[in-house]
């Protein structure tokens, strides 16, 4: 009587198993996809590029990406999560402009063209930028940043904040160049904060446009104009006044906050690039007399390095250490450390 009962308990227990297995098999899975992974009731959170809002599976409600990153549209207009980290100092970082009004291609901030999708062009980052709500207005002028030794071809196209697009030649910052444009990006802006300088609301640079000028100005300090918003952008054509000095470029901040001047050397201090000697018409100079300040102005400046503070009376001498990413000093020596390049 007992084996019967142990094997109608066998059999019961197989026939259970059994319809299991068959329903199991029965309910449809999508292909190449994991069914407790893709569906609804399960995903909390997108994975790396893909599609937040994506169809049966986070319906109209977007989904945070599971690497805790910020989604960004990709060249179709989709908000997609990141492939990597959108900041930092990595090669392979994603940071692109989307026009939405003009449903322009996607392009890197630099204007450089994308990779699958992604910016590989270390030049290109858009960083945080809180510059506080200081009144004390400065003139500040850098040098721009580390050259390569044999320049690049192509033409780039690059959108302001302003809407305006500015086509320029990609030629020729290094890595290391590019990366002491990402981290001016994100020394300014904690500089003026802590200085209680007032904010930079214009920034004057050397036109990238004319033929076989330099665009090296333009790019080193592209990441600060686009990640703080700066619509005040005035571009001075050096290259067609055949000068090749500050002659032309306007240093009186007409602005409510700060001016930000980045050129070549032979704009900022003269085309001898003497030391301790601005050149007449070299914006140096030309500070120099505008401010009143007395002795001697130190020069040339370092690439991306020097960071000059101009106000009445005075001149102080900063500058940027890329590995930490911030402007240090104490107002005197902007040749301290090693030179950059």
């Amino acid at each position: 009587m007992k084996s019967h009962k142990l094997i109608c308990i066998l059999i019961l227990v197989i026939i259970v198993m059994l319809t299991i297995l068959l329903i199991l098999m029965i309910i449809p899975k999508k292909s190449g996809e994991n069914f407790y992974e893709t569906d609804k009731e399960y995903r909390k959170c997108a994975y790396t590029g893909e599609d937040i809002y994506t169809p049966n599976i986070f319906e109209k409600t977007p989904a945070p990406c599971c690497n805790g990153e910020v989604a960004i549209v990709d060249n179709k207009g989709s908000l997609r999560c990141p492939l990597s980290p959108p900041s930092g100092g990595g090669s392979n970082k994603q940071c692109i402009n989307y026009n939405e009004s003009t449903q322009d291609s996607i392009e890197c901030c630099d204007g450089t063209p994308l990779n699958n999708n992604i910016c590989t062009s270390k030049c290109s980052f858009l960083t945080e930028c809180d510059m506080g709500k200081g009144k004390d207005k400065k003139v500040i002028v850098i040098r721009h940043g580390c050259d390569l030794d044999n320049w690049s071809t192509g033409t780039y196209t690059g959108y302001l904040p302003s809407g305006e697009k500015k086509t320029y030649g990609l030629q020729g910052l290094s890595p290391f160049g590019c990366e002491q444009a990402h981290a001016l990006a994100v020394a300014l802006p904690k500089f003026i904060k802590a200085k209680n300088y007032a904010p930079i609301t214009q920034v004057s640079v050397q036109d990238p446009s004319p033929s076989g000028e330099t665009s090296n100005p333009f790019r080193t300090i592209f990441n600060f104009i686009k990640s703080c918003n700066i619509k005040n952008v005035t571009f001075s054509n050096i290259k067609s006044t055949n000068s090749h000095t500050g002659k032309y470029v306007n240093t009186n901040d007409n602005s409510s906050g700060s001016l930000l001047l980045c050129y070549t050397s032979q704009v900022i201090n003269g085309t001898n690039k003497r030391i301790n000697n601005p050149e007449q018409d070299s914006i140096l100079y030309k500070l120099q007399r505008q401010f009143n300040v007395p002795g001697t102005i130190k020069g040339p400046p370092w690439k991306a390095y020097t960071v000059y503070v101009f106000s009445e009376g005075r001149v102080e001498y900063y500058h940027l250490d890329t590995d930490k990413k911030v402007i240090v000093g104490y107002g005197n020596d902007g040749w301290d450390g090693n030179k950059p390049c």
